[in-house]
């Protein structure tokens, strides 16, 4: 039997290198392969779930830093503006795009509930 594999690949259009950038589930976390988070870090995506009840949330390590999104789409998707990053302000993930980093967009949405003033 073959082992599910664990994240998403994703190489944007903008992106210089072959490899792409990896998501994960959040429904992956604790799995073989997944790398560990924090306890900040779990206990941000505890804080995201209370609100968001979506199959669809991600987690990625970019060069900015680590990033919670939702992704109803798919994981690699293309269409602007991206999805919503959720522990930050004004900040959108294009895997599609450029699976690096994440942009800004004018007017920004106003941040979850679950961010910290």
């Amino acid at each position: 039997m073959a082992t599910p594999s664990i994240g998403v690949t994703c190489k944007g259009y903008a992106d210089p290198e072959p490899g792409g950038q990896k998501s994960y589930a959040v429904s992956e976390i604790a799995s073989r392969g997944v790398p560990p988070l924090t306890h900040g870090q779990a206990s941000l995506i505890h804080r995201i779930r209370r609100y968001i009840h979506s199959n669809t949330l991600r987690f990625a390590f970019l060069e900015t830093g680590f990033i919670v999104f939702n992704a109803p789409n798919w994981p690699c998707s293309d269409i602007p503006p991206g999805d919503l990053v959720l522990n930050a302000v004004n900040s959108f993930y294009q895997p599609g795009e450029n699976a690096f980093n994440t942009h800004g967009m004018p007017d920004p949405p106003t941040p979850g509930p679950w961010m910290k003033p």
